[in-house]
Order: structure tokens, then C-alpha cells, then sequence
């Protein structure tokens, strides 16, 4: 049965990465072997970026670094090989946020970043990337970049969701197709609000001059009948 992230958080919480060995990669959880290397270039940050996004626009997750894997026999997917630590000089977490914040819009809420010393060795571990569920309103989380040289500026724009044990990459044609159906959406609610606003307007502005008509023909009916009153003296 695929891991909750309720058995997710008591695992990572406790510690007990073991209990992970046999599990297959779902929904709610990626494993890696080795930390990603930003040193070597733009793949790596892409890919983190890419991993984190994917949870925020789906359910939440957990990325976990310090695992080796195999072909499931018996599930779709990778199955959790063994526990694999790895040297905690090789994680920079303000790196890793910072990475974040270059390359993702909006900014996930909530996410927590920490290494966890496991096995007999503390100076090994395991890296935790935790993105919890987002709101609704928030999301889409894309990945966002500008790429400048000496000729030319490039902007980089992609979506990524998480499905089942794989990222899931929007292409060019849903992206255009999801945009122009919000902007289009966007537009017919700001046609239909500034419709409203009018027809409300002109309610008020009807009422109104209903209500100062009545009340002018009632001082005028007050005044006949005081002025009648007055003349049968």
C-alpha cells in the first residue's frame, strides 16, 4: 500500500529511514542517490527546482537524498533499495533555499530543508526536502529563470506536476491552452463584474430618485391640507 504522508512524517520524524527499504516511490515521496550537483551547472538546479515544484502543484511530498533503488518486481516503479547515507559537507541547505527563491514563482509556503544524521557514522545522513500541501490560491508554482549573455536573454517557463511516482512536464501546447482559457476566463469575469456594477448603479440611482419623488409628492399633499386647514378658519 502507498505511504500517506502522515507515515512519511512519522518516519522522517523518528528517524527510522530502514523502514523506507522494500517501499516503492509514489506519490508522496522521491528518493535520490546522490545529492544534486549545483556545482556542475544549470541541470542540477533545474532539476531540484523541478522536484519541489512538482509536490507544490500536487499534493505536498517528500524528497529524500541518501537512498539507492532498484526495479520494482512486483509495483510500477522504483522500489527503495536500501538506506544509503550520505556526508553532510556535501549539503549546503541555504543553498538549496536560495535556489528556491531564484527559481520559483510563487514561492511554496513551508517548505523545510534539514539533514538528518542516521547510522553509526553521524557525520552522514539523510536530506530532507519537505513541501507540505499548498493552498489552491497559490498555485501554479512555475519554474522561472532568465538566462542573460552577451547577445541575447532568454526566459526560461515551465510546470511541473507530481503524478504517482514520476514528475509529469506540461508542454508548450497545454501551457498556451491553459493561459489563454484563464486569460479569456479572466476577462469574462471583469466583463460580467463591471456589468453588475452598472446594473447596481443604476438600481440605486432609480431607487433614489423614486424615494426624493415620493417624498417631495408628501410634503406637497402635507402643505395642501395644512393650507385647506388654514383657509376654512
Amino acid at each position: 500500500m502507498a505511504l500517506a504522508l502522515e507515515n512519511l512524517a512519522s518516519i522522517v520524524a523518528d528517524a527510522k529511514f530502514e523502514e523506507l527499504v522494500g517501499e516503492v516511490e509514489g506519490q508522496f515521496f522521491d528518493v535520490k542517490s546522490q545529492p544534486y550537483k549545483f556545482s556542475e551547472g544549470l541541470d542540477a538546479k533545474r532539476e531540484f527546482a523541478k522536484d519541489v515544484a512538482a509536490f507544490g502543484n500536487a499534493q505536498g511530498g517528500y524528497i529524500l537524498v541518501g537512498f539507492t533503488t532498484k526495479t520494482s518486481t512486483t509495483s510500477y516503479g522504483e522500489e527503495i533499495a536500501d538506506v544509503h547515507p550520505v556526508p553532510a559537507d556535501l549539503f549546503n541547505i541555504d543553498q538549496h533555499i536560495k535556489l528556491l527563491q531564484e527559481w520559483l514563482y510563487p514561492q511554496p509556503v513551508g517548505v523545510q530543508i534539514n539533514f538528518v544524521p542516521f547510522g553509526p557514522d553521524s557525520t552522514k545522513g539523510i536530506l530532507v526536502v519537505f513541501i507540505p500541501p499548498q493552498s489552491e490560491r497559490s498555485k501554479p508554482f512555475l519554474l522561472t529563470k532568465t538566462l542573460t549573455d552577451k547577445k541575447s536573454t532568454d526566459v526560461i517557463i515551465a510546470y511541473v506536476e507530481r503524478r504517482l511516482d514520476f514528475t509529469d512536464a506540461r508542454s508548450v501546447v497545454e501551457l498556451h491552452h491553459a493561459l489563454r482559457i484563464g486569460l479569456n476566463l479572466e476577462r469574462e469575469l471583469l466583463g460580467r463584474m463591471d456589468n453588475l456594477e452598472a446594473l447596481m448603479t443604476q438600481h440605486f440611482t432609480g431607487t433614489q430618485q423614486a424615494e426624493d419623488t415620493a417624498q417631495a409628492s408628501s410634503r406637497l399633499q402635507e402643505r395642501i391640507v395644512r393650507l385647506l386647514n388654514e383657509g376654512g378658519r
